[in-house]
């Protein structure tokens, strides 16, 4: 599988660096301290994601951010603000975070992405989140990956819809920094085409 890789480069002073000495002490010649855990949400946040999923704030940010996306393949940038990535083998958005979307609601819509993928006939292969204490600041990658289903490639080419999905929610210093959505997809000989991403993104923010 051929992968084109996207990087973000973020800088931000440390305030929250105070907080953490204590949590994460340093001691002469210590390593930066990394964590790394499965995703849990509790029934309460389970309950409060699918009361926002049917809510009009969720239906009015799916709106936005699929107005956004279309207007920023056409070089018109438009808020909320959302960068897009094209090639050959991965393809996908960022959407940047804004104050007025509110922190609770963010993480409701990455989640929420995760729930229409698996919708559209995919598995949740991994959820997970990974904190990094970097120099001056604390960055904290949640990501939901997600596969076609398990598939017997005996007597045919094995579907891959529309190729390997990935979901990334980056805090820095615990503020929302962006989300980003990447399709993946294989050129083997053992695979059917991917499907379309367009189409792929038709089915992600539909309102049905």
């Amino acid at each position: 599988m051929h992968k084109k890789s996207f990087t973000f480069i973020i800088d931000m002073p440390g305030f929250f660096d105070q907080i953490f000495s204590g949590l994460f002490p340093k001691g002469k010649g210590s390593q930066p301290v990394q964590v790394q855990e499965p995703i849990v949400r509790s029934a309460e946040e389970l309950k409060s994601l699918q009361i926002w999923s049917y809510s009009e704030e969720a239906k009015s940010l799916y709106d936005q951010v699929y107005r956004s996306y279309h207007l920023k393949k056409a070089k018109i940038n438009n808020k909320p603000e959302v960068h897009v990535f094209a090639s050959a083998y991965a393809n996908g958005f960022a959407l940047s975070y804004q104050e007025e979307m509110g922190k609770q609601q963010f993480q409701f819509f990455f989640d929420s992405l995760k729930d229409k993928v698996i919708e559209m006939g995919y598995r949740l292969a991994s959820s997970d989140r990974k904190i990094e204490e970097k120099s001056e600041y604390i960055n904290t990658l949640e990501k939901h990956y997600l596969k076609p289903p398990l598939q017997d490639p005996i007597g045919g080419l094995i579907d891959q819809m529309f190729g390997n999905i990935l979901i990334e929610y980056v805090q820095v210093n615990t503020r929302p920094s962006y989300i980003k959505v990447l399709a993946s997809v294989y050129s083997d000989r053992l695979y059917k085409d991917a499907g379309d991403f367009n189409d792929f993104m038709d089915r992600l923010f539909s309102q049905a």
